[in-house]
């Protein structure tokens, strides 16, 4: 099975230590799981403030490591001081991303869609997905910009498995969510649930790595119940044709 993991990170930090994960753990954790590539971010990412720094130090360690999908940070440009919104997201897509993040929290802007405007208008015009965690952006503000951006895809990950009173009717609501089943959302019976109720099209295999160890998720997808044909979908086919639908 082609695996394709979309909720995995390393470089962060937290004060008085320095990159607690590092890439070369992450690629190795990865290898033996046998996932051939993942999208790949800064986590942590609370203590993360230089975005240019950020995403160059992702892109050195994506060349050195086959395999990882940079996620990239982009941010809304209003005082000018990161090329603007097209600029950050033509060269996210020249450097190979198939997504970019949205930490509104850390990069100090509002999740609001009057604050953030050009930035996702931007990621919707080249189809390059706006990658959030429940952490960074609540459900009820992602609605809001799902609502607003109907052009722009959105993976949503770092979900938490006792919302799905939430995340279904979000799912119903808005076709421009996708879902990374990935820890701490796997649960029982979970993904016959949620294919049930929203199909499998929008649903993504997350390991958690660095955090969590990748085999309870593949693990959960695999003996799912789910027919094959669904199961890859997740596993690797619905990232891959998110990913086959950005302009460059």
């Amino acid at each position: 099975m082609d695996f394709i993991d979309v909720q995995a990170g390393f470089g962060g930090f937290i004060p008085g230590k320095r990159e607690i994960h590092a890439a070369s753990a992450l690629a190795e954790k990865l290898k033996q799981a046998k996932i051939a590539r993942a999208l790949v971010r800064i986590v942590p990412e609370a203590n993360d403030f230089d975005i240019e720094h950020s995403n160059a130090f992702l892109y050195e360690q994506c060349q050195a490591n086959k395999g990882f999908i940079p996620c990239p940070v982009v941010a809304p440009d209003a005082v000018d001081d990161l090329g603007g919104a097209e600029h950050q997201v033509e060269a996210a897509i020249a450097a190979g991303a198939g997504a970019a993040v949205l930490r509104p929290g850390p990069d100090y802007w509002t999740a609001e869609p009057w604050g953030c405007k050009d930035i996702l208008e931007a990621l919707g015009r080249h189809r390059l997905p706006a990658y959030t965690t429940e952490r960074l952006i609540p459900a009820v503000q992602l609605a809001r910009l799902a609502g607003a951006f109907p052009e722009t895809n959105f993976i949503y990950a770092e979900l938490n498995y006792r919302a799905l009173r939430t995340y279904i009717p979000l799912m119903q609501e808005f076709p421009n969510i996708y879902l990374s089943i990935g820890s701490n959302f796997n649960f029982h019976a979970g993904f016959q649930l949620i294919a049930e109720k929203i199909g499998v099209d929008r649903l993504l295999f997350g390991s958690g790595l660095p955090a969590s160890e990748p085999c309870a998720a593949m693990s959960e997808l695999m003996y799912s119940g789910l027919d094959k044909a669904s199961i890859t979908k997740i596993a690797s086919g619905n990232i891959k044709k998110l990913m086959r639908g950005v302009r460059k």
